[in-house]
């Protein structure tokens, strides 16, 4: 029997327990209970059912054992509310806003790391689930996901309204009023919750997106004293992907600022994270790549050399489980950026020029394909400047053609802006006449035998190259070869 449109006679039968109902009553009640079963159900024969059918012209009466009340109600509708309707948050929050935040950290692994389709950071145990646990009982917490929300969505789009500000402003001044007042709190214990490094980490990924370097700083401070009260970082071994993060935000203010990481900066009380040095996995003999170039015999600086060699592994393995639908675990990416990136970030002694740009292309590569969020512009200028100028003051022919190809290419990707294209280009251009390439194919399988992630970097190698042939054409790469 189908639901009843409009309204329709619903009656309400109390009883006080103590004395059975009559006959009539009954009779009625099995009669609504009968209608409650068969509504949904086809029937054979004539299914028309009236309004007078459910019972609304019945005669009844009051009773000594039981009251009968008649109430009209609506028919019910299909959806009461939306999806957030029954869920409760740790503080009151504006649907929309909702909304906009759970879609926001649903996504939040492919905007943060660019390797998120390729590392599994998602497995069923406690670790995980409390992300979005915190969001129902952590205040400060859930006002710092909202805020940090409203500011990613500001970046992208290259704009902010007054109200959209006023929104991030009310959220920001939540989440800082509460984390205040639980770090000022009597119990010592409450600095080291997780959650309270959680907000005070976005806090300080905000001030680092937006360029206020002097906050940023401020807050990776508090974050390493934090970090102290739980027992130092390697305390925090139960948590991997706590531990990438803080990582990615210590590193990416190293590499932006120039200044020294927070993170395993004594090695007596927190050893760096040693090599990964596993076999390399041969993509020659799979079958989907080429085999790695020389480029270790131009650098001079053993750190260095090792770093450039676990990375060219890194590269491979990556490769590797993309080309077979595989993804590696989170502790290879904690692995590479705890071992690879802070060693090369704290290479102290002086380096020759061909060493130094050698690590300059190292921090860019990285910042692309570890540090980098998505769609939002670097507002930073201290890497990209000096990159460019240690290009540009690189002796000439003290470095192999295919190294300076990649740190061209490397750079065009990773830092620099369509303001470099007249000189960056044209370098590039005559690099490639030297070396022989006059497709893309072809330059594609010696950069792969360099740092190369065919994911992230073919799409825009390969726009750099058509742009490049675009403009000179290959009747000038001919003649230019022709001449020598």
């Amino acid at each position: 029997m189908a639901a009843p449109k409009g309204n329709v006679d619903m009656p309400f039968i109390f009883t006080d327990g103590l004395h059975k109902a009559g006959s009539d009553k009954r009779k009625l009640i099995r009669q609504h209970v009968m209608v409650g079963k068969n509504r949904g159900k086809s029937r054979k024969g004539n299914t028309k059912t009236s309004r007078q059918d459910l019972g609304s012209s019945m005669p009844y009466s009051d009773g000594p054992s039981a009251i009968v009340f008649k109430m009209r109600y609506p028919s019910i509708p299909n959806k009461v509310g939306n999806e957030l309707s029954f869920s409760k948050f740790a503080a009151p929050v504006e649907p929309v806003l909702l909304q906009e935040m759970l879609s926001f950290c649903f996504m939040a692994k492919r905007i943060m790391y660019p390797l998120a389709d390729y590392i599994d950071f998602h497995k069923n145990d406690k670790i995980d689930t409390l992300w979005f646990d915190l969001l129902t009982y952590d205040a400060a917490y859930l006002h710092s996901v909202v805020f940090l929300c409203q500011s990613y969505s500001s970046l992208v789009s290259g704009s902010q309204t007054s109200s959209s500000a006023c929104r991030e402003m009310v959220h920001y001044s939540e989440a800082l009023r509460l984390l205040r007042e639980r770090i000022s709190g009597q119990t010592q214990e409450r600095e080291t919750w997780d959650s309270t490094i959680l907000v005070v980490l976005y806090l300080a990924t905000h001030a680092h997106l937006v360029g206020d370097i002097t906050s940023a700083k401020h807050h990776i401070q508090g974050l390493r004293k934090m970090v102290d009260l739980k027992g130092g970082i390697y305390a925090l071994g139960y948590n991997p992907k706590l531990i990438i993060e803080l990582m990615k935000c210590d590193l990416a203010m190293a590499v932006n600022y120039g200044i020294e990481p927070v993170f395993f900066g004594d090695p007596s009380l927190e050893p760096l994270i040693p090599y990964d040095l596993a076999p390399p996995i041969s993509e020659t003999s799979s079958g989907i790549g080429a085999s790695p170039q020389p480029v270790g015999s131009s650098i001079c600086c053993t750190d260095l050399q090792q770093a450039w060699t676990v990375m060219i592994r890194f590269c491979s393995a990556i490769n590797y489980a993309v080309k077979r639908g595989r993804r590696l675990p989170k502790e290879v990416l904690l692995s590479n950026m705890g071992s690879v990136m802070y060693r090369v970030v704290r290479i102290k002694h002086e380096l020759n020029p061909v060493d130094g740009i050698i690590r300059l292309g190292l921090l860019a590569f990285f910042s692309h394909v570890l540090l980098r969020v998505r769609n939002v512009p670097s507002p930073h200028t201290y890497l990209p400047n000096l990159y460019r100028d240690r290009l540009l003051d690189l002796p000439p022919g003290q470095i192999p053609l295919l190294s300076l190809v990649w740190l061209l290419m490397v750079g065009h990707i990773s830092l620099f802006t369509p303001a470099d294209d007249h000189w960056l280009l044209s370098w590039l251009r005559g690099c490639l006449t030297r070396l022989e390439v006059n497709n893309w194919d072809e330059l594609r399988d010696k950069l792969k035998g360099l740092l190369w992630i065919d994911a992230l970097h073919d799409k825009p190698g390969k726009a750099i190259f058509d742009t490049v042939y675009r403009v000179s054409g290959p009747r000038v790469f001919n003649s230019r070869l022709r001449n020598g």
